[in-house]
């Protein structure tokens, strides 16, 4: 495995091959099958998965791979990396079909469970020869059955430091990992000029450290369980207030980063608290702003061809929406190089939520 050299049109950035490096001289040692390796956000996980991928193929070590992603909107991301560095590998997203499968872990639990929760016969044990996490956070159980059910080698791509306790990390891989083998952090990724760190703005709105005396104590089972939907009705009242979200709107259009070249707000992304939120904040927007084109600022919520279409343009510099409010669909790692503005209108009460 050694002797196999990533695709520099793949990867050709110094970490990302040292990373790849690292991963065939691990999983090369006798009995080692499971890997894991910390990335900054923005610096290429999924194209050093898929440059992993081509690697094992072109040693003939593995068949078929598992890609794994923790949010829908994601797969057809991947699926695009694929198509554009391997368009000779079958990639799907079913899992009885492709060389490669790229999907979530929940289409993967309803696959190889049946009828009350027992395994059923949809997925053979030994189906798979690799198996890639892409977004793996240590603290999320989710995985834990895909990867015991599974006889393969695993190969884990998180965003967050490498800073959880053990325990938590033995309760998904057992004790085969211990530390990451290879790591690239933030403070090496904007040293390096590969990430531009972010400007957090001073607003001055109050929100959410004064005239709110609130103490969210979410613990650990809670959080995988409803993340940051645990908000106090205090905090809420503020959140659907139709004169704190317009202050805060056109603080955001006064103050938000341009375009380059143009007078238009740049690519905003408004994380909202949920479906409902978001469509008050569209509606706010559209009467504080009636001069604007109606879809300058667009809701997503459930990922429909609609909502493709709107997250495909939004990556576009020159179309339209120039402002999408999510309530969750988006604040996985999706890929839009356009975007200059992000704003929090909810609260997030877990570092690994913060840093994807």
């Amino acid at each position: 495995m050694n002797h196999i050299s990533p695709n520099p049109e793949i990867i050709d950035r110094y970490y990302q091959t040292e990373a790849a490096a690292s991963v065939m001289a691990c999983l090369e040692m006798p009995g080692k099958r499971q890997a894991m390796v910390a990335m900054a956000p923005g610096t290429g996980k999924t194209r050093l998965g898929v440059s992993i991928v081509d690697m094992f193929l072109r040693a003939k070590w593995v068949s078929r791979v598992l890609y794994l992603v923790d949010h829908i909107i994601l797969v057809e991301q991947v699926e695009r990396v694929f198509n554009q560095y391997l368009p000779h590998i079958p990639v799907s997203n079913v899992l009885d079909k492709g060389q490669v499968v790229c999907t979530t872990d929940i289409a993967v639990m309803d696959q190889i469970y049946g009828a009350g929760k027992v395994f059923s016969n949809n997925s053979d044990m030994g189906c798979f020869d690799l198996i890639i996490v892409d977004g793996m956070v240590c603290g999320q159980q989710k995985y834990k059955v895909i990867i015991d059910y599974f006889d393969s080698i695993l190969l884990a791509l998180t965003t967050v430091p490498f800073g959880q306790p053990e325990e938590k990390i033995d309760q998904i891989f057992g004790s085969d990992i211990q530390q990451s083998i290879y790591d690239y952090d933030l403070a090496k990724a904007i040293r390096d000029g590969f990430v531009v760190p972010p400007s957090v703005i001073s607003v001055p709105h109050q929100f959410p450290r004064k005239d709110l005396n609130i103490t969210v104590q979410v613990d650990e089972e809670y959080a995988e369980k409803f993340d940051d939907l645990a908000v106090d009705a205090v905090l809420s009242n503020w959140l659907f207030n139709e004169k704190n979200i317009s202050k805060a709107l056109t603080h955001l259009m006064e103050n938000g980063l341009k375009a380059q070249g143009d007078n238009r707000l740049g690519k905003t992304l408004i994380f909202a608290l949920s479906a409902k939120h978001a469509e008050f904040i569209v509606e706010q927007f559209n009467q504080c702003f009636p001069f604007l084109p109606g879809e300058f600022c667009c809701q997503i919520n459930d990922l429909s061809p609609e909502t493709q279409r709107v997250i495909n343009d939004f990556q576009l510099p020159d179309q339209y929406p120039q402002i999408i409010v999510s309530a969750g669909l988006l604040d996985a790692g999706v890929n839009i190089p356009a975007l200059l503005n992000l704003v929090f209108l909810k609260s997030v009460h877990t570092q690994e939520k913060l840093w994807q």
